[in-house]
């Protein structure tokens, strides 16, 4: 939720930082506020050291802690100092021992008021907004792409990626980058265009988000490719303007 609160970043290695962090409940006189965490910052409860340790229970005097998961995790054991669970429905699994207070309220409960439907010109055929990760299967994408255009479909289609500067790391598809660059001609690169705006570590979404509802509303379609996902807001944003999902 863009409105929430956001505490200072919390430096726990030269690799490993929390920025996910919001208070979507301040601390009144009379009750405990809610501060959440993502799944990915699920190691800084396991094991803590002992400073750490004790600003979660400094925490925990005066908030009550969850945890939103935003990708699927199955026969998930349990996770210290949290209270309660936030998941789409199906998004995760926990062990049959474990006692895990769960909600299915999730990210795409709070989509902006502005992803509606609205007339404008339709420009492309398809649309896809996805981090180049190895998991959204960018790479059967241009496969997919590549198969039309050799049957003469003429199509037209936006690749909206948010990247890092360097593709350090296993996670990312440089496949997807490669093939984009040699099987497709100069010619179908302009009908087929690839956005690949620069994200940073503090800045994960570089690019007005206001601007999101205009490219699926001027697309037929929007595609996504990946074989299991947790609740996959983008789904559920493309819907709400009313595009197809495919």
């Amino acid at each position: 939720n863009k409105r929430a609160t956001r505490i200072p970043t919390i430096h726990i290695t030269a690799k490993k930082k929390i920025t996910m962090v919001s208070i979507i409940k301040a601390t009144p006189n009379t009750s405990k506020g809610l501060m959440l965490f993502t799944h990915k910052e699920q190691f800084v409860f396991e094991n803590p050291i002992r400073p750490l340790k004790e600003a979660i229970e400094t925490l925990k005097s005066e908030y009550l802690l969850g945890m939103h998961w935003g990708w699927y995790h199955e026969n998930q054991g349990p996770v210290p100092y949290i209270d309660f669970h936030l998941a789409g429905e199906g998004t995760v699994s926990f062990r049959e021992d474990i006692e895990a207070p769960r909600y299915t309220y999730c990210s795409r409960n709070f989509i902006p008021e502005f992803f509606i439907p609205f007339n404008c010109p339709i420009h492309r055929d398809i649309v896809t907004v996805a981090n180049p990760v190895n998991s959204k299967n960018m790479s059967e994408l241009i496969d997919a792409v590549r198969k039309a255009l050799d049957r003469g479909v003429n199509l037209t289609a936006l690749l909206l990626c948010p990247r890092p500067i360097e593709l350090n790391g296993r996670q990312w598809d440089r496949e997807f980058f490669l093939k984009y660059e040699s099987i497709l001609s100069d010619q179908e690169k302009r009908d087929i265009e690839l956005v690949t705006p620069v994200r940073t570590e503090d800045d994960i979404y570089p690019m007005p988000f206001e601007f999101i509802p205009y490219l699926y509303n001027s697309a037929s379609a929007f595609t996504i490719f990946t074989k299991k996902e947790g609740e996959c807001r983008v789904i559920s944003e493309a819907l709400l303007t009313g595009t197809s999902v495919i």
